[in-house]
């Protein structure tokens, strides 16, 4: 059941889907400074928790959502990152796009949550913790936005 309204809704906003996708995304940290990724079902290239701004949701809103319906974890907002921005977009669910801006804002998980993927929504198939140097060094295939901001957090040494 859970697939057909997954499925239906993405149809809706295949249709809707024209100008500019807006996403928000959890850079999440644990207490080792390492990086919450997740590898969405039947893709190689592991990602940040998060997901598209729909209607007149806030970005941060639409990011803590996200990280419910895919990871069942609530998350603390400790800062916010770089956006990440890409012309010519082409999204699986709605198409081609003019534009791609991800919202990234850094995290951590509250203290009486945790990760429940089993539970959770259908599309997350594992979860890794990944030090950005790790990420860096190419230990697993990542997308583009994950590497940038991966790149931000060791330039400014950014930490918690």
């Amino acid at each position: 059941r859970r697939e057909i309204h997954v499925f239906l809704q993405e149809e809706d906003e295949r249709h809707v889907g024209t100008g500019e996708q807006v996403g928000a995304m959890s850079v999440c940290l644990d207490n080792q400074e390492r990086i919450l990724l997740v590898r969405p079902r039947h893709q190689e290239q592991w990602a940040f928790p998060g997901g598209g701004v729909k209607g007149d949701e806030q970005a941060e809103e639409a990011m803590k959502r996200e990280m419910m319906e895919e990871v069942g974890a609530r998350v603390t907002v400790v800062g916010e990152l770089a956006d990440f921005v890409k012309k010519d977009h082409i999204d699986g669910t709605t198409g081609h796009r003019p534009q791609l801006t991800l919202h990234h804002f850094l995290t951590q998980m509250e203290r009486d949550s945790a990760i429940d993927i089993q539970n959770a929504d259908h599309e997350i198939a594992d979860v890794l913790w990944l030090s950005a140097e790790d990420i860096l060094k190419g230990r697993v295939q990542t997308r583009e936005n994950v590497q940038e901001i991966a790149r931000v957090l060791v330039e400014n040494k950014i930490n918690r």
